[in-house]
């Protein structure tokens, strides 16, 4: 998404590091709609950038509006969901990517999972395209796990199909796949896959594996 207004600097918290280029911010309501809902243009920018090319039942595109709105009502009727979510901001002030997350009891939003007590789950990590390889995942996952910690949480998931580049990200980051039992891993989860967003990384990469970071 292409805005022609000039975006403004968030205000954000800045990290530790002086020498990241990249920042972490809680989501809100007010920062999801302020510059003429810039910030929710990007979010979606940066899931279709994702998810855009991955279609639903083989033939549905996941891709949603360019304008966010999709993203702006979705808060807007589960505002509880909007501290469980951080957005990457580059030093311009401009969004490059986010996190989305559900703590037990509360559930993910794709049901591909369901949550544990004590349990941290990551329902989405997107960055803009022409934002990877700035550390923007990175500094997400690492939002993600202090916000888990700050809820004592036991552990940190997410869910991860098969051939996605991200996983070198997660394994870098200390999470580990999950062992499962293999009628779910072979298939169950490769047929729900499949027909929630196709087979975006081939019919040799079937299904998706649960990846773990104990917090303890």
């Amino acid at each position: 998404m292409h805005s022609s207004v000039a975006p403004k600097t968030l205000a954000i918290t800045r990290d530790e590091d002086a020498h990241s280029t990249v920042t972490v911010q809680a989501l809100t309501m007010e920062l999801l709609t302020a510059d003429d809902s810039l910030v929710a243009a990007e979010i979606t920018r940066a899931y279709n950038d994702g998810a855009g090319s991955k279609n639903c039942c083989l033939c549905v595109p996941l891709a949603e509006h360019p304008s966010g709105r999709g993203v702006i009502k979705f808060m807007e009727k589960q505002p509880e969901r909007l501290p469980c979510w951080g957005v990457a901001v580059g030093d311009d002030g401009r969004p490059l990517g986010y996190v989305a997350m559900s703590f037990h009891p509360m559930q993910p939003m794709d049901g591909l999972h369901k949550t544990k007590p004590g349990e941290a789950y990551i329902d989405q990590v997107m960055v803009n395209s022409d934002a990877r390889g700035k550390g923007a995942g990175s500094k997400l996952l690492e939002w993600a796990e202090a916000r888990a910690r700050e809820r004592n949480c036991t552990v940190l998931a997410l869910e991860v199909l098969n051939g996605n580049p991200a996983k070198r990200l997660y394994d870098r980051f200390g999470l580990e796949v999950k062992p499962t039992d293999p009628c779910t891993r072979f298939c169950v989860s490769p047929l729900f896959i499949c027909c929630f967003a196709s087979l975006p990384y081939g019919c040799s990469h079937w299904g998706s594996v649960l990846m773990t970071k104990s917090l303890v």
